[in-house]
């Protein structure tokens, strides 16, 4: 045989027919090479024998196929060439392929009326870089197959109705993820792992890594994500954690040999300004100066540091360590 694989061959044996008892063989035919795929529909025929080489029936479109199923693809808002039998995959709209259409890299479809659930086999898409599938209507849980896309560096399932506990294995690929959006569901559970680096308070830095970690919750408790730099709560309010700057300066030192490094250069500063601190007092006790000046009423009485120009050493350390408290807090 030769030209196309007919789309007819789907319905062998009619609606009534079980597709595991019928058996299409069409190995050693001359099917033009430039137009081999063979319908969508036939490929999940358990027993056509070309269902395996992905010349006829490449593995990603069957995924896709999944997804489209899943999520009621004859209902969004745009599905172009998902319901074309004969379209590769890379065609389809919001896919994104590398250069040789051998792997997909991306899957953007957000606001495109998706709902019903995600299928399992989207874990099965291991080259997929991107997953956007934000403002649509998706319920259900978050499958757990998902912790199987380790090349992921974007998702972001923001707005929809997923709800059930966030997977544990999603704290498997977090390290990889450049940017994490799960807020606006009703999810609960715990997001760890997640490794970033951010330093800037910009929008786009602080909405990099966003959940419903906030209060009140969708959810009985609200979701416990400490690497984040926004959480969300069921009132639609997103509140950066700006005011926990010391965690996300302090994310960015990754190597312990440099905590330590500052933590070393904390207490040389220290003992510095305490030794010139008793240095100052020494001096000004003989001098005309101090005779005429009171020090303590100029730094003010119940100033934490007139306690450095007291003679006990104690009293000295307290103020230091409360000035070393008030710029932490303040970065």
């Amino acid at each position: 045989f030769s030209g196309r694989i007919p789309f007819g061959l789907a319905s062998i044996g009619g609606s009534s027919t079980n597709p595991e008892d019928v058996a299409i063989y069409l190995a050693n035919n001359n099917f033009n090479a430039s137009d081999a795929l063979a319908p969508h529909s036939v490929c999940e025929f358990a027993n056509f024998d070309l269902r395996h080489d992905h010349t006829y029936c490449p593995r990603a479109r069957s995924y896709l196929q999944s997804l489209f199923e899943g999520t009621k693809g004859s209902d969004w808002r745009n599905n172009r060439n998902w319901e074309d039998e004969y379209q590769h995959h890379c065609n389809y709209d919001g896919v994104v392929c590398n250069s040789d259409s051998s792997l997909v890299l991306a899957l953007s479809l957000s606001n495109n009326g998706l709902s019903g659930r995600l299928p399992a086999q989207l874990g099965k898409l291991k080259s997929l870089r991107r997953l956007i599938l934000q403002d649509n209507d998706i319920r259900g849980i978050i499958p757990t197959e998902i912790s199987e896309l380790t090349n992921l560096n974007h998702l972001d399932l923001a707005y929809n109705l997923l709800d059930g506990e966030i997977p544990d294995g999603l704290s498997n690929i977090a390290p990889n993820l450049e940017s994490l959006k799960l807020h606006g569901n009703r999810l609960h559970g715990a997001i760890n792992g997640i490794n970033h680096s951010i330093t800037e308070t910009s929008a786009s830095k602080l909405s990099t890594f966003v959940a419903d970690c906030g209060h009140p919750s969708e959810a009985e408790t609200p979701v416990v994500c400490e690497g984040c730099t926004m959480c969300c709560n069921a009132n639609g309010v997103c509140e950066a954690r700006i005011n926990e700057r010391r965690y996300v300066i302090l994310s960015g030192v990754e190597s312990e040999s440099l905590r330590y490094t500052i933590l070393g250069l904390g207490l040389l500063v220290f003992c510095c300004v305490s030794s010139l601190a008793s240095s100052l007092l020494r001096r000004a006790r003989n001098s005309q100066l101090h005779r005429n000046v009171d020090f303590r009423r100029i730094v003010g009485y119940d100033s934490i540091y007139s306690l450095l120009l007291r003679e006990k050493w104690s009293g000295r350390i307290m103020a230091v360590l409360i000035a070393l408290i008030q710029v932490i807090t303040f970065y």
